[in-house]
């Protein structure tokens, strides 16, 4: 039986990965644009032996033939059992981390992650970076609370119990494709403080460094951590091209013959926080997360030509900056009750201040012939509340919330003028879903009930529309875990809109 939607990794000998792809519903998969040289091909798969098969002096395509993985064997109370080390649920599939992938992983939850290869997911360690096929949205929770990936990065491997992997997460998720929520054992007493260092000293325009400390007592955890990435790169450039087609049917063709130019860039971030936990009742957790990104320099300039008539030639400067600051206070309470029943409330507010500015121009000989200089700054203040209810059964389980977003910005463009607009919106839906599994049968049905409020520059331009939708996805699943059909229906029972406008 094939083993399909499976991640593989291609490294070079000092384990650098230099490329991944994900098998197809015949097991067949590709690396594309692979330079020559020696590599090692990672095989791996749940409840099987990984597998790795050395290829010497790379020159063309080459072909693997067929592999054949072999299952892994897991000890359990000092009984070995033929198997996979994971189960499934009709709404998660739960993980659990072998010794030997917890051995093998060197320092945090993300080398970890690249050593379950779940399917879908592409790992790359070195810039602590986890993607998706498509370029998808990834989820990331620890016990339960949504995080952001770098604190992933700051746990330690053997503190992870199992990982919890949602490949067809509901509306509870948002727009996530996937949600992986890592479940860690919390010590009563104790602490832990790690640094981690990746600079380049022979070549020190690029960096990525952390450090993180955790204290635990009784039931209390305080924790806070650091990371910074910078980037000075002083000899970049680009090559671009650019058509432009006209109405009348003629068409512009031009290319960019870039030079030297400058690119800097150095981006932080900042999480302190305090969790209080009884096992299997309650949890509380506050979370203070600042966030900055400042882009001082993007600065590239060449040469534009006419590919019809390269001696149509202007030159280009192409010069901005971005920067933006984003702190935010994230609270989260869970009560678990009994019958398998939770509790989830949510509270969390933010602001962002952004600030970019943009010079671009082209000349000829000295005169100039496009000359344009933007400016935009914003602030924007958001709250975002939710409430949710879930319930297990033994095949079946519901769930259903409320989510309410309040936020008001404020925008200025400046270019040659000024313009000034203030936005305030209002954003409340609640939905019901439930989610079972028949045999080899995945299904989800639900219900959506949205309603919006928008207010621009003291005009109301729409408020409450309600819009109720039913849903339904099917998944058939005829192998371990992998999804191989899946049907989606939407049907929207109605639509209300009400307008009106109000003068300033």
């Amino acid at each position: 039986m094939p083993s399909i939607f499976q991640t593989l990794y291609c490294k070079h000998k000092d384990s650098v990965t230099v490329a991944t792809a994900t098998t197809n519903q015949k097991g067949a998969f590709v690396f594309d644009k692979v330079e020559q040289g020696d590599y090692r091909i990672l095989f791996s798969s749940i409840g099987y032996l990984p597998q790795t098969v050395e290829i010497a002096d790379l020159q063309k395509s080459y072909s693997l033939g067929e592999i054949l993985l072999v299952e892994d064997a897991v000890m359990l109370a000092g009984a070995t059992v033929q198997g996979s080390a994971t189960t499934g649920y009709s709404d998660k599939k739960v993980v659990f981390p072998s010794e030997r992938q917890v051995k093998a992983s060197t320092n945090d939850g993300i080398t970890l992650l690249q050593q379950l290869m779940l399917p879908q997911l592409q790992v790359n360690p070195l810039f602590n970076e986890v993607s998706l096929p498509g370029g998808g949205e990834s989820q990331f929770r620890i016990n339960g609370v949504q995080v952001e990936l770098k604190e992933i990065t700051a746990l330690q491997p053997d503190e992870i119990i199992r990982i919890e992997y949602h490949d067809n997460p509901g509306l509870r998720y948002g727009n996530a494709e996937v949600v992986l929520d890592y479940i860690v054992r919390r010590p009563e007493t104790g602490g832990s403080f790690g640094i981690e260092i990746n600079d380049a000293f022979d070549f020190p325009m690029w960096g990525n460094n952390s450090v993180y400390a955790k204290v635990n007592h009784k039931k209390s955890e305080f924790s806070a951590s650091y990371s910074i990435s910078h980037r000075d790169f002083k000899e970049v450039w680009r090559d671009n091209e650019e058509k432009f087609l006209y109405p009348d049917g003629a068409m512009l063709h031009r290319r960019e013959e870039g030079e030297l130019g400058h690119w800097k860039m150095r981006r932080q971030y900042l999480k302190a926080g305090y969790s209080y936990m009884e096992p299997d009742k309650r949890m509380f957790n506050v979370a203070f997360r600042y966030w900055s990104d400042n882009t001082p320099n993007q600065d590239y300039n060449g040469s534009l030509y006419n590919v019809a008539d390269p001696s149509d030639r202007v030159r280009m400067l192409d010069k901005s900056t971005d920067k933006s600051h984003r702190p935010s206070l994230d609270l989260y309470y869970q009560e678990n009750l009994k019958n398998n029943q939770t509790l989830v409330f949510n509270l969390v507010g933010t602001y962002n201040q952004s600030s970019f500015s943009r010079i671009y121009q082209e000349s000829r000989n000295g005169n100039i012939l496009t000359d344009i200089n933007n400016t935009a700054e914003g602030d924007k203040y958001s709250i975002i509340g939710e409430g949710i209810y879930e319930k297990k059964f033994s095949k079946i389980s519901l769930s259903a919330g409320i989510r309410h977003t309040q936020s008001v910005s404020d925008n200025e463009y400046i270019n040659g003028h000024t313009y000034n607009t203030e936005m305030q919106q209002a954003v409340t839906y609640a939905y019901a879903e439930l989610k079972g599994k028949l045999k080899k049968l995945d299904y989800t049905v639900g219900a959506v009930l949205p309603a919006r409020g928008l207010k621009r520059e003291m005009k109301i331009l729409t408020t409450i529309p309600s819009i109720p939708v039913w849903y339904c996805t099917i998944n058939c699943r005829i192998s371990r875990s992998f999804v191989l059909t899946q049907a989606y229906i939407a049907l929207t029972l109605h639509c209300q809109t009400k307008r009106c406008a109000a003068n300033n």
